[in-house]
């Protein structure tokens, strides 16, 4: 019966985990991102802070694979936002001058 949880915790992990893989790729690919919620990406990078450790203190090994990825997806993401704000900002500024 353990064996049944073991199986949907490593699935529900594994589907989180590829659940961010194609906004990634869209927006590394496009270099786009403008449509973005970059509250969503925050909120989702300050949850998964919360439950690393947390897994970790637990050893719930499903929850800490997912958290991982999907803390690798959104530092990806936001780094991708912060680089293209600052870029466009830089434009802007050198355009103007």
């Amino acid at each position: 019966m353990i064996i049944i949880y073991d199986i949907l915790g490593y699935t529900g992990s594994t589907l989180l985990t590829v659940m961010m893989y194609p906004q990634v790729y869209l927006t590394v690919k496009t270099n786009k991102i403008d449509d973005l919620s970059i509250r969503f990406v925050s909120l989702n990078l300050i949850a998964t802070f919360c439950l690393i450790p947390y897994s970790v203190f637990y050893n719930l090994i499903p929850i800490l694979i997912a958290n991982v990825s999907i803390c690798g997806c959104n530092i990806i993401l936001l780094t991708l936002y912060i680089k293209n704000t600052y870029c466009k900002k830089n434009q802007v500024n050198d355009d103007n001058n």
